[in-house]
């Protein structure tokens, strides 16, 4: 595991100038999109979120901004998850040349694209129907964090298999036990990242500059480095033709 961090921290390093800049973007649309709609979007210490009991308010126009903001938002970000993904590939085996690079974002930036709505979909559809039949908040996240430990590893196989969807479920299963505890390392590092940070913070700065200071932290820090992070997690199936430092 401490080769996977140092890895983490070396690929976040070289990486650190796009980090910066699709952060910087993250940011802008984060922060005009709360602004826009601040009835039916909120900041929390984890991230921002839709108020689901405010959905039937919303009218044809601000829920066309809330779809349009989340498209371009997901956007940017497969595009950094595929980027980021490949620098870990090209960190754990050789150059890749510029061709094969610029041919594997535009192979797997679509696919991983349309696996981040599926994603939040699923999660918005689960939280909608918690929220309707009244579920304990632990029990919906206990649902989603299952779904999560199953799904997470699907974009990554995609990126550095250089394969679908269908394909990227069958190269996992195929690997269950290779991979089976790695999911539950990515959220257990996740968690206490974020949760050490929030407390060290609490201690000194009121609730709503700790939402905004915990945006700026995910966005430039824990986003871009649990992504290379899982990469180096994932690339653990393979054992051969692996750079060691």
């Amino acid at each position: 595991m401490i080769y996977e961090l140092k890895s983490s921290i070396d690929v976040y390093l070289q990486s650190l100038d796009l980090v910066l800049i699709v952060g910087f973007i993250l940011l802008v649309t984060s922060a005009l999109l709360l602004h826009l709609l601040p009835e039916y979007i909120y900041l929390s210490t984890f991230g921002i979120f839709i108020r689901i009991s405010k959905l039937t308010e919303i009218d044809l126009f601000q829920m066309f901004l809330i779809i349009l903001f989340y498209l371009i938002t997901m956007f940017i970000y497969s595009l950094v998850f595929v980027v980021l993904t490949l620098a870990t590939k090209e960190y754990r085996t050789e150059q890749i040349p510029k061709e094969a690079f610029i041919k594997n974002i535009k192979h797997s930036l679509p696919e991983v694209y349309m696996f981040f709505i599926f994603w939040f979909l699923l999660q918005l559809s689960i939280s909608i129907y918690g929220y309707v039949y009244s579920f304990d908040s632990w029990v919906l996240s206990i649902i989603i964090f299952l779904i999560s430990y199953i799904l997470i590893l699907i974009p990554y196989a995609i990126v550095i298999e250089e394969v679908n969807f269908e394909k990227a479920i069958k190269k996992i299963y195929l690997f269950r036990k290779e991979l089976l505890i790695y999911p539950l390392i990515y959220g257990i590092i996740a968690t206490l990242a974020n949760l050490i940070t929030i407390f060290l913070i609490n201690i000194v700065l009121p609730l709503e500059v700790i939402r905004w200071l915990m945006l700026l932290i995910n966005v430039f820090l824990f986003l871009p480095f649990l992504i290379i992070l899982g990469a180096n997690l994932y690339f653990n199936k393979f054992t051969l033709s692996i750079r060691r430092i």
